[in-house]
């Protein structure tokens, strides 16, 4: 299958484009890391980062009968109200479908670089790490891993950026709920 960042493609299979994520690392303090990269294991891995991404649970509902990718969405709610195209609706005003939200394409390129740090042995440890952890002994060393965590969980800048997209966008741990 061929890299395909189109929007709303029915055979897309990433969110972000090279040149995006190019852009994106630019600044970043592993941009140096990323821009070394050949084009081909950059593609590798926003497809990679999309893959676990989609697997989440989002609100509102696909722009477009048969795209493949679950954005971009209808009826998530603009939580700044700044998106040029954003979409009024009975007083609520929503993210356009025709957009892809900045947050989920930082979102894509953070995954990215954390499954090839991954790869490469580089564990780095963050807060959600830390809450993995039951307890921590030093002195024989003894660490106790909660019970009845996901393997795959997201790390948590990538989560950050999910819940900042919208008040609807991304139902986190548990299914979204919604109140009448």
């Amino acid at each position: 299958m061929a890299f395909d960042s189109t929007l709303s493609g029915t055979a897309a299979n990433s969110y972000v484009d090279v040149a995006t994520a190019d852009a994106f690392f630019t600044l970043h303090l592993d941009g140096s890391y990323w821009t070394s990269l050949p084009t081909a294991t950059k593609q590798a891995a926003l497809v990679q980062a999309t893959n676990r991404l989609d697997m989440e649970v989002f609100g509102g509902r696909p722009a477009i009968d048969g795209q493949r990718l679950q954005w971009p969405r209808s009826f998530i709610v603009d939580r700044n109200q700044d998106y040029d195209d954003r979409v009024s609706v009975g007083g609520n005003y929503y993210i356009s479908s025709t957009v892809q939200p900045k947050e989920l394409q930082d979102a894509v390129c953070e995954m990215a670089l954390h499954l090839l740090k991954i790869k490469e042995g580089d564990f780095t440890v963050d807060e959600n790490d830390l809450e993995t952890l039951q307890s921590y002994k030093v002195g024989p060393i003894d660490v106790a891993i909660k019970p009845n965590l996901k393997a795959d969980r997201l790390p948590s800048k990538v989560k950050s950026l999910l819940k900042a997209i919208g008040l609807n966008a991304w139902a986190g741990e548990k299914p979204l709920t919604y109140v009448r």
